[in-house]
């Protein structure tokens, strides 16, 4: 069955919806402000859920027990505490940010390793610390990755998804944003001229795989000292290589020219 929760409705309070196992669509007005706790605990037949932007607070574990796809276009909270996560307790095998987001907290959506496939909408343009900490899965970015001074801090720092793809509405990788990052990397967008190894927008990264599309060209010292890396797939579009461009790759297996 479907529920509308339509205008003037601005809260949906502490387990409204709870263990409604019929429910297969539910529609959020524009109107609602804030999800209480629970909301819609156990609401397992729910195909596909849109949480509007005029969202602003989440209550404690409201998609508990829910499946299927989540479409988040309201801000992403800071969370503090892991059992007080906003995706505590639920199941969604993919996450959508939607257009129009452009903060998603600190912590975000550390720890949630339920989902299958995340996907980073193009507007978001402040990403808080560890947002995706433990996250695992396939992401895929829409978004430029904004820069960070410390590594720690980098846009994905922390994540454990074992392939990311950045697509070709990505404009920018900042410094550190893939710091840390493991698995596989597939780059449909341009990559940025880097003129250092520690200003490559790779550095410090350890994906074992990287596939380029695209590029027409890779820098000087793109993938400088990247000793994990075991593979890299070249593009036809390739006309050039940097200098340094893949000094000390003392892990390199197989390249794959075009």
């Amino acid at each position: 069955s479907k529920i509308v929760i339509g205008t003037p409705v601005s809260y949906i309070g502490n387990y409204s919806f709870a263990n409604m196992n019929y429910l297969t669509e539910v529609v959020i007005a524009g109107s609602v402000m804030s999800i209480g706790d629970g909301a819609f605990k156990g609401c397992n037949a729910i195909s596909e859920l849109t949480v509007p932007s005029s969202v602003i607070s989440f209550g404690k574990a409201p998609f508990e027990g829910c499946t299927g796809k989540l479409t988040l276009n309201c801000g992403i909270p800071d969370c503090t505490y892991v059992d007080e996560h906003f995706l505590h307790g639920a199941l969604f095998s993919e996450i959508v940010v939607g257009e129009g987001v452009t903060y998603i907290g600190r912590y975000g959506f550390y720890g949630y390793n339920k989902a299958e496939v995340f996907r980073l909408g193009g507007s978001v343009s402040a990403i808080g610390v560890e947002a995706f900490g433990g996250c695992t899965g396939e992401l895929f970015v829409e978004c430029s990755l904004p820069s960070s001074r410390v590594t720690t801090s980098g846009a994905l720092y922390g994540s454990k998804f074992r392939r990311i793809t950045l697509t070709p509405s990505v404009q920018s990788i900042g410094t550190n944003a893939l710091f840390g990052c493991e698995g596989e990397l597939v780059v449909e967008c341009a990559i940025p001229h880097s003129s250092t190894a520690t200003a490559s927008p790779f550095y410090g990264s350890k994906f074992t795989t990287i596939k380029l599309l695209v590029a027409e060209s890779i820098s000087d010292y793109a993938f400088s000292g990247y000793a994990s890396l075991q593979n890299i797939i070249l593009p036809e579009t390739l006309t050039a290589i940097g200098k340094n461009a893949f000094q000390r790759c003392s892990g390199l297996e197989t390249v794959i020219l075009p």
